[in-house]
């Protein structure tokens, strides 16, 4: 379950687009303590990342110092929910 505050402000969601080496390019994410979420994903970009950081300026030394200094990232573009329309985690089965 996310944190309470997820809730009233969620974290942004980062796509990225990998270069070459698909299959490892997101490892390098794995220690990295903002991103609190990763997927692999098909379509336009590669992967999915969700940030949790403090502001926006922790948001912009993130990407421009951490994800795209990466040698296999080719490319990022963020987006940033501006409010919660719905939320659950009951799958109806």
């Amino acid at each position: 379950m996310p944190p309470d505050h997820w809730l009233r402000d969620p974290p942004p969601l980062a796509p990225i687009g990998a270069d070459q080496n698909v299959a490892t390019s997101c490892v390098w994410t794995l220690p990295r303590e903002e991103i609190v979420e990763c997927y692999a994903m098909s379509g336009e970009w590669d992967y999915l990342l969700r940030i949790a950081v403090r502001d926006v300026a922790d948001y912009d030394r993130f990407i421009g110092q951490g994800v795209l200094a990466h040698p296999s990232v080719a490319d990022a573009a963020s987006n940033f929910a501006l409010r919660q329309v719905k939320y659950t985690t009951e799958i109806p089965v």
